[in-house]
């Protein structure tokens, strides 16, 4: 019993040894932190180029996870290291994000599934509130209308909420398309901004800078 005990504790230590060892020595300590732009997100096929002078997209890096959203704020002035861990979006400052999803096999098939499976924190009214401390919940009404190949080419839906109880203003551009290619499933992008109503103005240009800074890689 005691050798086999020793054994199982030798495996532990090699195994954690092995595991440091892939990670240069170090334990992944995620963070925010600016992207440099263009930016290839080969897992979702996405290229983000420039966007104008003076804002910067935000991740989290040195994460565990490669299933990345990137930031960009309304606020030039705030850097992306300013940003705090495990917040939720209304605790963010003023903010475009950028969405990609991975979809897998019977799960999303069409824009609509995309919209209906993913979509509802934006296209949803009334909206509960978000189980991982993200949006809230609204009683708002949503206007849900179509915005050509706004993102990629691809086509587009697009939803807009004013929620005036809680002074927030959300438009989204959502698009989905089937990639056979990766397991029979597909790939959905949401482009979105979720901003106080009296920024609502500056949020439409800036979604619409940040929309356009989206291409496909391939």
């Amino acid at each position: 019993m005691r050798l086999a005990v020793l054994l199982g504790l030798f495996v532990v230590i090699w195994i954690s040894q092995t595991i440091a060892a892939d990670l240069g020595g170090k334990e992944p300590r995620p963070h925010w932190a600016p992207v440099e732009l263009p930016y290839d997100f080969d897992r979702n096929n996405i290229r983000i180029e420039k966007l104008p002078d003076g804002f910067r997209v935000c991740s989290i890096a040195n994460s565990y996870s490669s299933d990345l959203w990137f930031y960009v704020l309304l606020d030039r002035e705030i850097g992306c290291e300013n940003l705090k861990m495990g917040t939720s979006d209304d605790d963010k400052p003023d903010f475009v994000v950028i969405a990609p999803y991975l979809d897998t096999p019977l799960v999303v098939e069409t824009l609509d599934d995309y919209i209906d499976y993913v979509g509802k924190p934006y296209c949803k009214s009334p909206r509960p509130a978000s189980k991982d401390g993200g949006l809230g919940p609204s009683t708002a009404p949503v206007s849900i209308a179509s915005a050509g190949t706004r993102i990629m080419g691809l086509n587009t839906v697009a939803c807009t909420r004013e929620d005036v109880a809680y002074d927030r203003y959300s438009k989204a551009f959502l698009a989905y398309r089937p990639d056979p290619a990766y397991k029979n499933g597909g790939r959905g992008y949401t482009v979105a901004s979720y901003v106080h109503i009296k920024n609502k103005n500056a949020a439409d240009e800036l979604l619409e800078k940040v929309t356009s800074a989206l291409k496909p890689l391939n």
